[in-house]
C-alpha cells in the first residue's frame, strides 16, 4: 500500500500524534517523500527529503 493513497488519514494520524506527545512529527513512504508532517515539517509534505546533514 502506498501512503499517498491515503495520504489525508496519514496527516491525520501526525496531527494526533504530534499532539497527544508534544513534537514534530514527520511520515515519509518508502521513496523517501514526506507524506506527512507537523510543525516546520508541514510546508514540506509531498517533497522529497533531502539529507543536509550528510
Amino acid at each position: 500500500m502506498d501512503l499517498m493513497n491515503i495520504q489525508p488519514v496519514v496527516q491525520s494520524m501526525a496531527d494526533a500524534i504530534a499532539a497527544v506527545l508534544k513534537i514534530e512529527v514527520e511520515i515519509a513512504n518508502q521513496r523517501f517523500i514526506r507524506v506527512a508532517g507537523t510543525g516546520e515539517q508541514i510546508e514540506s509534505v509531498l517533497h522529497k527529503k533531502g539529507y543536509p546533514f550528510l
